[in-house]
């Protein structure tokens, strides 16, 4: 007999809102923590199986930890996404653009590092040297 049950939709729920990171060792940690309060429910005479819902994660695990970002609802115009990783994991990074008449030159700003310096004047680079094959209006 199963002293839980954990549908795919949860799991999923689960992986999008309580990890982040490349492999599985969070999502490990967050499903042993809900078989350890399963096996607290049966242990103190819960009735079995328990179905996991959502608002048994949220009871089980704690409010959801990670929202989706805006770069997953939808594309805007003069926002790009961006991806910094580090040896503990990563993030997602949004870039914004402006275009304004003026000398031609780019500004960054932010604590960039060289690596994010560099790729922000190769993406200037390539812009300018395409930029006569696509019709810019400034205001």
């Amino acid at each position: 007999m199963q002293d839980f049950i954990l549908s795919s939709a949860i799991l999923k729920h689960i992986v999008r809102h309580y990890t982040r990171e490349a492999g599985v060792r969070n999502l490990e940690r967050q499903i042993a923590s809900l078989m350890r309060k399963v096996a607290k429910a049966k242990a103190s005479g819960k009735e079995l199986p328990i179905e996991i819902n959502k608002e048994k994660i949220n009871k089980y695990l704690g409010v959801v930890i990670y929202n989706h970002t805006l770069a997953e609802e939808a594309d805007q115009v003069g926002l790009v996404t961006g991806l910094a990783y580090t040896t503990v994991g990563g993030d997602i990074l949004f870039i914004e653009v402006a275009t304004m008449p003026g000398q031609g030159k780019i500004t960054l700003t932010g604590q960039l590092g060289d690596v994010m310096k560099e790729s922000a004047k190769a993406a200037y680079s390539y812009v300018r040297s395409h930029s006569k094959s696509w019709v810019l209006k400034i205001a």
